[in-house]
């Protein structure tokens, strides 16, 4: 199935896609298929609904994906720079060695999800419900998870400069290597400032 035509309300079953997937569809349904070296940049898709599909080494940078319903997904080598799932529901859904920097996963629920040696710098995860998500061998440098719920969560291997929300990280997994990185994102979302003490003026300066 090359090249497909998009249109609202339309069911795709048991099909493999390629070519180009361009313009925009609300509630589009995709099941039992496989999507590969298809190149989907920009295209919208809200209300989008894939059920038992692999999608390999496909392109979806700046795609906008909100309030889509993904369930037993796998996404392999493909690139999703920027893409938008706001109050996406993703359940049994893995992406694997993808490139996904930039991307938009505002309240997100995840049940559960994995994310498998994934660059995900500078991706927005404010107020997502990934309890128990699995972080493996990831780039999460600078990423943002303000208010999320990430309880159980795995993070070993994952690079983790710069994160932000450190409040959000009660309950995660991390192994002896990360605990520094992760205490700083920890006291800078609590507000504290670490700084040399003060000397009394009184006091005779050392070596006086």
């Amino acid at each position: 199935m090359a090249s497909p035509i998009l249109d609202d309300d339309t069911a795709w079953e048991g099909v493999e896609i390629t070519g180009e997937l361009a313009g925009y569809a609300d509630r589009l349904e995709i099941a039992g298929s496989h999507l590969v070296d298809a190149t989907c940049t920009g295209v919208e898709l809200t209300g989008l609904r894939l059920q038992d599909c692999r999608i390999e080494r496909c392109e979806f940078s700046g795609a906008l994906l909100e309030q889509g319903a993904l369930q037993r997904v796998q996404f392999i080598d493909c690139r999703l720079s920027g893409v938008v799932l706001t109050n996406a529901r993703l359940r049994h859904v893995r992406f694997t060695r993808c490139r996904m920097d930039g991307a938009t996963l505002r309240m997100l629920t995840g049940d559960p999800v994995i994310f498998d040696e994934c660059q995900l710098e500078r991706s927005d995860f404010y107020a997502a419900q990934l309890a128990g998500a699995r972080f493996r061998d990831c780039d999460l440098t600078d990423a943002d998870f303000s208010q999320s719920v990430l309880t159980g969560a795995t993070l070993h291997g994952s690079r983790l400069d710069g994160v932000g929300g450190g409040a959000a990280f009660r309950g995660v997994h991390i192994s002896p290597d990360q605990i520094l990185v992760m205490a700083q994102s920890v006291l800078t979302s609590l507000g504290i400032v670490v700084t040399e003490p003060e000397r009394d003026p009184d006091e005779p300066a050392p070596g006086s």
